[in-house]
């Protein structure tokens, strides 16, 4: 750890029919899942740009899925 300050992001992996279900009466699970996983790169890219604290991921279905961000 770099600071005294840390910013915690909680996230559910992009599951198709698990994600965003309130707009499957409009688009399809995988459409939602795709808009979830945009927008977890949206906060995910945003956050790495902040100094002076450590980001940390806490994801609903296991963190294997956010390794690689």
């Amino acid at each position: 750890m770099s600071g005294s300050r840390a910013l915690l992001v909680f996230a559910k992996t992009p599951k198709p029919g698990k994600v965003k279900t309130r707009l499957l009466t409009a688009v399809s699970a995988e459409v939602a899942a795709a808009l979830h996983e945009g927008c977890i790169a949206d906060t995910l890219r945003l956050v790495r740009k902040m100094r002076g604290c450590d980001v940390f991921v806490f994801a609903a279905g296991g963190t294997g899925y956010f390794a690689s961000w």
